[in-house]
């Protein structure tokens, strides 16, 4: 899994796109806040693109687990990252690093 080159800043979001579990294209949108909330961007859309390709398989992990109750585009908003989630999620990536 690899961040998506191609990520960009539209209005207050950083959109991306990845694939989701059963291959689809899938188009995500994380809220500046949530990226500056939990990920340690600040104000600048520059650090957004930084906190994500950073933080980048935890992000995809969590729009990962929201398609599969949610179609279409995803918006990943502050209250989708809460600590918990992010700490199982953190587990997870870890357990599978080298």
């Amino acid at each position: 899994m690899s961040y998506d080159p191609h990520a960009r800043i539209e209005g207050q979001a950083l959109r991306f796109s990845m694939h989701g579990p059963d291959q689809a294209a899938l188009q995500v949108d994380v809220h500046a806040a949530a990226l500056q909330q939990y990920f340690g961007a600040g104000g600048e859309p520059s650090s957004w693109l930084q906190a994500y390709r950073a933080n980048f398989r935890v992000i995809h992990a969590l729009a990962q687990l929201k398609s599969q109750v949610q179609a279409g585009p995803l918006v990943l908003a502050p209250e989708d990252f809460g600590e918990e989630t992010l700490r199982r999620l953190r587990a997870q990536n870890d357990a599978r690093s080298p």
